[in-house]
C-alpha cells in the first residue's frame, strides 16, 4: 500500500517564508526603478530651477567691510560723452561691458540699448532694445563690470537693474536715500554703493547669479553683439572677455531631429523590408542564421562606428558623392526594372531550395550596385562639370564633408538592427492560421502579408520604429565623431549639425557647477529625457490601440 509524504509543519514555514522573502524582492525591485526614475527627474528640476529665480537687489549695509571691497574710479567708469566717436549720442549714456554697445538715456523716458555697427557707413549704430523707466527726471546710468547688466537711478532713489542682452528688468527698489546723488559699482560687480547729497550711505548685494539667461533666448532669433540680425545661436566660450554666452536651443534641436529623420529615411525601408521577408518567406532554417547575424550588429560599437564615419567613411563619400547618391537613389529602381524584365525567371525560383536563390539574388544586387556607381559617375561627368561637390558650392549650397548624408547612412545601420529585430519578432508572433486562411480564400503569398500580416503586427512594427527613433535621438558617439559639431540652423543633406547629446558630451566637462552655463546644460538634459519619455508614452498609446483594433482578427 502506497503511502502519502507528509509536509512537515517547519518545511511549510520555510517555503511560506521563502515565497514571501521573493514577492518582496521583486517588489523592491520594481519600486526601485520607478525611485530612480522619479529621483533622476527631480535632480534634473531641482538643478534646473534657479534659472527661473528672479533677481535682486538686497540690503548689506549693517554686514558689509568697507575695506575688503574696491569700487570702479571715475576713469573706470565707463561714461560717454558726446564728442566722442558718436557725436549723435547725448550726454549721460555709457558702455556697456566690452565697450561694443551703448545704453543712452532719451528725453521721453525710454532707455536705448545701441550696438556698434561700424561697417555701416551711415548709422554705425542699430538701436537693439528699449526700457521704459518709471520716472524721467534726471536719470543716470551705471555699468556693471563683467556682465551686459547695468544700473539706472534718479534723486529720489529708485534703483533699477536690467540685462541688455535678454531685454528684462531684473530688479527694482527704493532706497530711503533722498536726494540720492551717486551710485558707485564694486569691480567684481556683486555691490552698489548708494551715496547722498549729505553723505550718507547704502549699500546693496547684486544678487542675479543667471541673469544672462532667459527663456525667450532659448527658442527665439535674438539679436547680440557683433551681430547685425536676430539669429538662432548657441556659443558659450570664446577668446576674449568681451564675449557674451549665446544660450539657444534651436540649432541643438534640430541638429538633432534632422540626424534622427535622416537615420530613419535610411533604416526604416531597409529593416522593415528585410523583416518582411524574413518572417514571410524564407523557411525556419535559414532564418535561424540570418536573424542573429542581423541581430549581431546590433552590438556593434557605436564609438567605432563613428570613427569610421568620420575617418573614412566622410572623405570617401566627399570624393565619389556622385556615386554614392547614385546608389542610393538608381538601386531599387534598377532592381525593380530587373525584376520586371526577368519576371518569368524570378517565379521559376520560387521552387528552388533558398541558398542558390540567395546567392543570385546577391549576385544581381551587386550588378546593380556597379551599374549604379558607373551612371552615377557618367551623370557627374555630363552634367556637373565632372565634379558634384564644387558645382554644389558655385550654386551656393555649402558642402561640408561631415554632413547629414554622413550621419544618416551610419546611424541608420547603428539603428536598423533594433527596428528590424522587432519588427520580425512582431510578424512572427501573428498566428500562421490567418495567412493560411487568407491563401486560402485565393490570396497571393504577398496579399496575405499585405492585408492581414501587416495590418496585425502593426502594432509591432510602429513600437520598432518609434524605439529606433528614440534611440536616434539620444545617440551620442556617431554625431560626435562624424556630424563637425557645428550648432546651425539648417536642415540641408550636406551641412553638419550638433545634437542636443553630443552637445552635452562635449561641454559638460568645462561646465562649472553651479554656472548658467552648467544649469543650461541640465535643462537641456532634461528637456531631452521628457522628449524620449513622452515619445516612448505615444508609442505605448499607439501600440495598445492598434493591438485592440485588430485583436479580433
Amino acid at each position: 500500500m502506497n503511502q502519502g509524504y507528509a509536509i512537515s509543519p517547519s518545511y511549510q514555514r520555510y517555503r511560506r517564508i521563502k515565497d514571501l522573502l521573493f514577492r518582496q524582492f521583486i517588489r523592491l525591485a520594481a519600486v526601485s526603478v520607478l525611485l530612480a526614475l522619479v529621483s533622476l527627474f527631480v535632480f534634473l528640476f531641482w538643478e534646473t530651477l534657479p534659472l527661473f529665480r528672479s533677481a535682486k537687489l538686497v540690503d548689506q549695509t549693517s554686514e558689509i567691510q568697507v575695506q575688503d571691497i574696491t569700487l570702479l574710479s571715475e576713469a573706470e567708469q565707463t561714461t560717454l560723452s558726446p564728442h566722442q566717436a558718436y557725436p549723435q549720442i547725448s550726454a549721460g549714456s555709457i558702455w556697456l561691458h566690452g565697450d561694443r554697445s551703448i545704453i543712452e538715456p532719451t528725453p521721453t523716458g525710454l532707455i536705448q540699448w545701441l550696438v556698434d555697427s561700424s561697417h555701416q557707413t551711415e548709422s554705425p549704430l542699430i538701436l537693439a532694445r528699449s526700457f521704459n523707466h518709471a520716472r524721467l527726471d534726471e536719470l543716470r546710468l551705471v555699468a556693471i563690470p563683467g556682465s551686459k547688466g547695468f544700473i539706472s537711478f534718479d534723486p529720489n532713489g529708485l534703483i533699477t537693474l536690467y540685462h541688455a542682452t535678454t531685454g528684462r528688468i531684473l530688479a527694482r527698489t527704493q532706497s530711503p536715500i533722498n536726494p540720492l546723488h551717486a551710485v558707485e559699482v564694486s569691480s567684481l560687480g556683486d555691490l552698489l554703493k548708494l551715496t547722498g547729497e549729505s553723505g550718507q550711505t547704502q549699500w546693496l548685494q547684486i544678487n542675479a547669479p543667471h541673469a544672462e539667461f532667459s527663456w525667450s533666448t532659448l527658442w527665439r532669433p535674438w539679436l547680440y553683439e557683433g551681430h547685425q540680425q536676430a539669429d538662432f545661436i548657441w556659443q558659450t566660450t570664446a577668446n576674449t572677455d568681451r564675449f557674451e554666452p549665446k544660450f539657444s536651443f534651436v540649432p541643438l534641436s534640430i541638429g538633432t531631429f534632422k540626424a534622427a529623420f535622416y537615420a530613419l529615411v535610411f533604416a526604416i525601408p531597409l529593416a522593415i523590408l528585410a523583416a518582411i521577408y524574413t518572417a514571410c518567406f524564407l523557411p525556419e532554417s535559414t532564418r535561424a542564421w540570418i536573424k542573429p547575424a542581423v541581430e549581431l550588429a546590433e552590438a556593434f560599437p557605436t564609438v567605432v562606428l563613428g570613427f569610421i564615419a568620420g575617418m573614412l567613411l566622410a572623405p570617401l563619400i566627399e570624393l565619389h558623392l556622385a556615386r554614392v547618391l547614385s546608389l542610393l537613389m538608381l538601386t531599387p529602381l534598377l532592381l525593380m526594372l530587373f525584376y520586371t524584365l526577368f519576371h518569368r525567371f524570378f517565379i521559376h525560383l520560387k521552387g528552388r531550395p533558398p541558398t542558390p536563390s540567395l546567392l543570385l539574388m546577391l549576385m544581381l544586387l551587386l550588378v546593380t550596385l556597379l551599374i549604379s556607381g558607373g551612371l552615377g559617375q557618367q551623370i557627374e561627368a555630363l552634367f556637373f562639370q565632372g565634379d558634384l561637390v564644387e558645382w554644389l558650392n558655385q550654386q551656393g549650397i555649402d558642402y561640408r564633408q561631415r554632413n547629414g548624408l554622413v550621419i544618416g547612412l551610419v546611424m541608420g545601420f547603428a539603428i536598423m538592427p533594433v527596428i528590424f529585430s522587432l519588427a520580425e519578432d512582431a510578424l512572427i508572433s501573428v498566428p500562421e492560421s490567418l495567412r493560411q486562411g487568407a491563401m486560402a480564400l485565393g490570396a497571393s503569398p504577398w496579399q496575405a502579408v499585405v492585408k492581414v500580416m501587416l495590418p496585425t503586427a502593426a502594432a509591432g512594427i510602429f513600437a520598432a520604429i518609434m524605439i529606433g527613433f528614440g534611440r536616434a535621438l539620444g545617440e551620442t558617439m556617431i554625431l560626435l565623431m562624424a556630424s563637425g559639431n557645428s550648432p546651425v540652423s539648417d536642415f540641408s543633406l550636406f551641412e553638419g549639425m550638433r545634437s542636443l547629446a553630443a552637445n552635452l558630451a562635449i561641454e559638460a566637462p568645462e561646465a562649472m557647477q553651479g554656472s548658467t552655463h552648467y544649469r543650461v546644460l541640465i535643462l537641456s538634459a532634461t528637456l531631452l529625457f521628457m522628449l524620449t519619455f513622452l515619445m516612448n508614452t505615444l508609442a505605448a498609446l499607439v501600440r495598445e490601440n492598434l493591438y485592440r483594433r485588430y485583436r479580433r482578427y
